[in-house]
């Protein structure tokens, strides 16, 4: 007991001697005691992440992530780091450790980056990013460490706005330990990545962390005792793990790839096509859609389809993951994630079958949700209603001829 109170004390006194410190109550962080939290700051050594304004993200992350444990050990919580020092660790040893250790709650540490042209907009504002594991399947308490993080990180200073959304980074795709990965703000903004790189503003961005830690096993510890924590979830016991090879999303047009995924699957190519219900509300992707959507009002409603659509093809483990959208605003395009060999090879299949349809597109690498957030390979076949007749049946024809050509014969190739 006089441990705890020194500990108590000691906190107090960083939070009173830390100038970025808004708040100094508010939470218990008695309950960390006896906690088991594992800190992964990410990159370190060569890997160092984004560097903006001469400041490297894996220091501003192990800086944070170094007074966190401090504070945590303080408060009596076991603390295990992935790294502790400015060394490299890969991702699937990080990964591994979570399951070796099997921690009460892993928080993996990063700080956000985009390009210039994001910054150069005249309507800029930073914001902070919380992702909780989308693919938990315990109880409520991944939703319970979203909203968590997501309240104590609107105290960051010169910062504030939050965004909280559904994660399936590789760190946090443990499906047994509720995760969280953080991205505080984006290191373009000059002012503040040059204040970020101050002890006193890790010392400040770790009492951040400490609060919603602290908040959400507070709030696991209510729920518990309420048995509020199923929030009508369909039990994951009565829901099956089918698999599939493609997974096939043509926005609100769910016909629109019909033959397609008919084809594909005559020729052997398990597709599944996205529509509602989705495989008849029997799939284990109801389970966590359902906690999504306990979180609606917290998400930003233009962005909900697309984690619908990461979750279930994520459920269905799909090879290939190809998305429709019908956007006037952009030319007909294919897009795949900028850092996806994979996804540049299936796109340069895609156009080229289009190509011999008589349809004109280009490749554009990109980083948005949809194509960060599968673990399949993921492009994306933007059409414009303007460049193209869609409601040409014979197009439509040709459109899906040539989605079943290209996934054909790149699954073929494999």
């Amino acid at each position: 007991m006089h441990k705890f109170f020194i500990a108590a004390a000691l906190v107090a006194l960083a939070i009173l001697l830390n100038p970025y410190i808004t708040f100094a109550s508010g939470f218990d962080y008695s309950k960390l005691k006896g906690r088991r939290i594992m800190l992964d700051p990410g990159h370190g050594g060569d890997d160092c992440g984004a560097v903006r304004h001469g400041v490297k993200e894996s220091h501003l992350n192990l800086s944070a992530a170094l007074y966190l444990r401090k504070f945590l050990e303080l408060s009596g919580a076991d603390v295990i780091m992935t790294r502790d020092t400015d060394e490299a660790v890969s991702l699937n040893a990080r990964f591994d450790a979570i399951d070796k250790v099997k921690p009460d709650l892993f928080i993996s540490m990063h700080h956000n980056d985009a390009a210039d042209s994001f910054y150069a907009k005249p309507d800029f504002k930073n914001y902070t990013e919380v992702y909780f594991s989308a693919l938990y399947d315990g109880n409520a308490a991944n939703i319970i460490s979203g909203l968590s993080f997501y309240g104590a990180f609107q105290k960051l200073y010169k910062v504030g706005t939050v965004k909280i959304k559904p994660g399936y980074f590789r760190v946090i795709r443990n499906k047994n330990i509720p995760s969280i990965l953080m991205e505080p703000f984006f290191m373009g903004d000059e002012s503040l990545v040059k204040t970020a790189a101050s002890p006193s503003y890790s010392r400040h961005e770790a009492l951040v962390y400490l609060k919603a830690a602290a908040n959400y096993f507070a709030k696991l510890e209510q729920a518990i005792k309420s048995e509020d924590l199923q929030y009508a979830i369909p039990p994951i016991q009565n829901l099956t793990q089918e698999t599939f090879d493609v997974f096939l999303s043509s926005s609100t047009n769910e016909s629109f790839l019909k033959t397609a995924a008919e084809l594909l699957n005559l020729n052997n190519f398990k597709t599944v096509a996205n529509s509602e219900p989705f495989l008849g509300d029997k799939n284990i992707s109801s389970h966590y859609a359902s906690k999504l959507l306990a979180l609606k009002d917290y998400l930003e409603p233009d962005l909900l389809p697309a984690y619908i659509e990461a979750i279930r093809s994520n459920s269905v483990s799909a090879k290939i993951h190809i998305s429709l959208s019908f956007d006037s605003a952009k030319k007909t395009a294919v897009y795949a994630y900028y850092k996806s060999a994979n996804g540049k090879k299936l796109s340069e299949t895609i156009i080229c079958a289009l190509k011999a349809a008589g349809i004109v597109t280009e490749f554009k690498p990109d980083s948005f949700y949809i194509l960060s957030s599968t673990s399949s390979v993921t492009v994306v076949l933007n059409l414009n209603p303007q460049e193209i007749n869609l409601s040409d049946k014979h197009k439509m024809w040709e459109i899906n001829m040539a989605v079943y050509s290209a996934v054909k014969n790149y699954l073929s190739s494999k």
